[in-house]
């Protein structure tokens, strides 16, 4: 009676994978980044600052750099103080219920000789195919 269970449980899983195949989806990301009005002040004259950002796929154990670009360094006062969009970037087709995409960005100040690096990580949400990353510097 159990191995019977067991074959049925098993016979509907194969038979739902093929009658109600995985969603695929795409995601259009726009990358937005801001200033801060302080960076204005004198203080903040000689400061820079650097954005990596990598946008990458999570499946299971495996993970796997979809996009990655370098920016190039810009000085602190320059800096937009309203949200600008830096770039946008199409993911292609995935299994968005199987795999997770999320934005790992990095940001690195660097004003004399000291060196602080930020890093963050913002997980994408299902079922939107227009997402937004703002990105504060």
């Amino acid at each position: 009676m159990l191995s019977t269970g067991v074959l049925a449980t098993s016979f509907h899983a194969q038979i739902k994978h093929w009658i109600s195949p995985e969603k695929m989806v795409s995601k259009n990301i726009s990358l937005n980044v801001q200033g801060n009005k302080v960076y204005k002040f004198p203080a903040y004259a000689k400061c820079m600052a650097k954005l990596d950002v990598q946008i990458i796929k999570i499946k299971e154990s495996q993970i796997e750099m979809l996009w990655e670009n370098k920016y190039q360094e810009m000085e602190l006062k320059k800096l937009p103080l309203t949200q600008v969009v830096l770039q946008k970037v199409r993911i292609p087709v995935f299994a968005e219920n199987k795999e997770r995409i999320f934005v790992r960005y990095t940001i690195t100040y660097r004003s004399n000789e000291s060196v602080l690096k930020i890093q963050d990580d913002q997980l994408l949400s299902k079922g939107a195919a227009d997402q937004q990353v703002n990105i504060k510097i």
